[in-house]
This record gives C-alpha cells, sequence and structure tokens, in this order.
C-alpha cells in the first residue's frame, strides 16, 4: 500500500511540529531566564554587603591615621607608656 503525501497535509504536520519546537525552545529560554535572573539577584545581593564592608573598612583605615589611634593601640597591644608615666602592677594578682 503506498501512502500518498497531501501537501496541504504536509504543510500542518510542518507546522505542528515547528510550534512544538518553538514552545519547547520558548519554555527552556524561560527557564534558563529565571535562572540567570535569580543568580544576578544573588550577587546583587552579596555585592551590595561587600559594598557595604568596603565602605566600613574604608572609615575604619580613615580613623586608624590619628594620632590618638596609634596611641591606643601602642597602649592597648604593645604595653607602651607615656615618658612620664608610672605603671602599677597588682602583686597579689595570680600568675598563670
Amino acid at each position: 500500500m503506498k501512502v500518498k503525501l497531501n501537501p496541504k497535509r504536509l504543510i500542518s504536520l510542518l507546522l505542528i511540529a515547528m510550534t512544538i519546537y518553538i514552545g519547547v525552545q520558548h519554555f527552556r529560554a524561560s527557564v534558563d531566564y529565571a535562572n540567570i535572573k535569580e543568580e544576578t539577584e544573588k550577587y546583587t545581593t552579596m555585592l551590595d554587603e561587600e559594598t557595604a564592608k568596603n565602605k566600613s573598612l574604608r572609615k575604619e583605615m580613615d580613623n586608624l591615621e590619628t594620632d590618638e589611634t596609634y596611641e591606643r593601640i601602642a597602649r592597648e597591644n604593645l604595653g607602651m607608656l607615656k615618658a612620664n608615666e608610672l605603671q602599677f602592677v597588682d602583686a597579689s594578682a595570680e600568675v598563670d
């Protein structure tokens, strides 16, 4: 039995196939777009957080360049004293 292809039927089948193909491609593009949008929002949030940290660190750096800050760090971390200052040590304190 020989199947005769009707041109109208062939065009209809091709249009249906193309419509399905375009629909699938559109769905894939929509999913990709949603994923990219979500990722972009995530990275935007991370960038905003890092920008705020950077601003805070820059402010802290600017504050570190004062004489008062140098003096505070020298006293707290290095145990330094001014020229005419005396340091009292509690002799009754336990030694580790």
